[in-house]
């Protein structure tokens, strides 16, 4: 596939997304019983169900990393998540949360996950599999946080909403970087999960903050938690040129 095919693909999608979004925010009136967080659930899985249709109709299943058989050795470049969930967790977990809200955010949270992991470390490795594997993990981080920019359409304060993005987009990166040492998508999958639930779930995490501190407090701490996920992403990106061609099909051999 070429570049303008990949592009063309990749902006489709954020298109597609967008849509998507917009047609259930206007029919929202309709699931009135339903509250916010129930309605967004049912957003999420909506959407995941049918991208994994998508993927399995096209039978790419393979090339996006929907094999078990995963690369545990990669685990450490994540270091940067863990370490900023555990300072997320030093202020404790938020236990006022009811058995099922959690229900519904763990739900959410995997949905939602299961999405953005499909899209850029599944299809976008694949869409742009003929070129190198740093624009490949270039393209799957900014697309990352690219897609958070959509947050701007929520009436969450901009600010945030860039700091967000700004931040997500080094994530992607180092996420990007694992996944071109690796055929499974399976280990972004579970350490996305991770994360997301800790940062939401934690009392100091970024669903309490928002809730409670003035917008450019919130930027500010995401700012100044990039630079520590930014610095690594950088020195990650730089031995990413010394990388073989990253082929998204895994060999038979190599799924025994």
């Amino acid at each position: 596939m070429t570049s303008r095919k990949a592009i063309l693909c990749l902006l489709s999608f954020y298109l597609v997304m967008f849509l998507f979004n917009e047609t259930l925010r206007l029919a929202r009136p309709l699931f009135e019983p339903i509250t916010q967080m129930g309605f967004l659930m049912v957003n999420k899985v909506i959407f995941a169900l049918g991208l994994l249709i998508f993927v399995y109709t096209l039978k790419i299943q393979r090339q996006c990393g929907l094999v078990l058989k995963a690369n545990w050795r990669t685990l450490p470049i994540y270091w940067p998540m863990a370490l900023i969930a555990g300072l997320t967790l030093t202020s404790g977990i938020n236990a006022d949360t009811s058995g099922s809200m959690m229900a519904i955010l763990f739900v959410t949270v995997a949905s939602g996950i299961f999405i953005e992991e499909l899209v850029f470390r599944g299809l976008v490795f694949h869409w742009f599999r003929e070129a190198s594997v740093r624009k490949q993990i270039l393209v799957s981080g900014f697309g990352f946080g690219g897609l958070h920019l959509l947050g701007l359409f929520s009436g969450i304060d901009p600010v945030v909403i860039l700091a967000q993005a700004y931040m997500a987009a080094s994530f992607g990166i180092i996420f990007g970087y694992a996944r071109a040492l690796d055929y499974s998508i399976m280990i972004p999958l579970l350490v996305h999960f991770t994360f997301n639930m800790i940062t939401l779930g934690a009392k100091g995490g970024v669903h309490e903050a928002a809730s409670s501190a003035p917008p450019e407090q919130v930027a500010m701490g995401l700012l100044a938690v990039g630079v520590i996920s930014w610095s690594w992403a950088a020195y990650l990106l730089w031995k990413a040129g010394k990388l073989e061609k990253f082929t998204t099909l895994p060999s038979k051999t190599s799924m025994a």
